[in-house]
């Protein structure tokens, strides 16, 4: 009798392991107390599509911009809904994507410092609404990055119209990807391009691009930002490049 109890303990241990490595392997734009909270998480994908030279992802994006972040606002309800759908949660209807929760964004802040492709109708500062974040509980994760304040960032963007949280329809943006679609200015590229090179020795960057096509980038072991940048020596480098191609467009 002691032996299947220690077994039954046992394996619930190792059950509630696994569902606590699996909650964080998928949370990445909420923190760990706000994990505490949660009462519904839908998460969403967004557009996996890979870049393997730089020039391909200039030429996709309609706005080219080097920017700093200067404020990060709460996430709010875009798509016309109102926070207080997420009141009675026992009468919403969740569907495979997650009903409303789908249209909760994180607003970013940043100001201009150069356009190096496109027109904006801003002049010093500008709004980027990124698909995730948590209202009341109620959690909606993605691929999208996590921005710091006052961190210098190249964004390669696309137009949208939404409609935000005051019920205005605005012309507003996206990034082209969410996982390349985006470089600090901070990045250790040495850094990088040797994480690049451990990864290639085994000659697996074929089945990383194949698979990363019908899965979440982030389930890959490595981030795609190695394959856009793995012959350049600098950010100075990868500044010039980018530069380069927006003013040939």
């Amino acid at each position: 009798m002691k032996k299947i109890l220690s077994l039954v303990i046992l394996f619930i241990l190792i059950l509630s392991t696994y569902s606590c490595s699996k909650n964080r392997e998928l949370n990445t734009t909420i923190s760990d107390e706000e994990l505490t909270e949660i009462k519904y998480m839908a998460r969403i994908g967004g557009d996996q599509h890979i870049y393997d030279n730089l020039e391909d992802l200039v030429n996709r994006a309609e706005i080219t911009i080097h920017c700093r972040l200067v404020n990060i606002r709460e996430p709010v309800l875009l798509d016309g809904h109102k926070p207080e759908v997420f009141e009675n949660a026992d009468n919403l209807e969740f569907d495979k994507y997650g009903g409303p929760i789908t249209s909760i964004n994180t607003p970013y802040e940043f100001e201009i410092i150069n356009i190096y492709y496109g027109n904006m109708k801003e002049e010093k500062i500008f709004t980027l609404y990124l698909p995730y974040g948590n209202i009341n509980g109620f959690v909606l994760e993605s691929d999208f990055p996590i921005f710091e304040i006052d961190e210098e960032y190249v964004l390669f963007m696309t137009k949208r119209n939404i409609i935000i949280e005051t019920g205005e329809r605005i012309e507003s943006y996206t990034l082209v990807s969410p996982i390349q679609g985006w470089i600090s200015l901070s990045y250790d590229i040495t850094q990088k391009r040797e994480q690049y090179r451990r990864f290639v020795l085994n000659d697996e960057i074929e089945k990383y691009i194949d698979s990363v096509e019908d899965s979440l980038a982030r389930n890959t072991p490595i981030v795609t930002f190695d394959i856009l940048y793995k012959d350049y020596n600098s950010i100075e480098d990868i500044m010039n490049k980018i530069k380069h191609y927006s003013a040939r467009r």
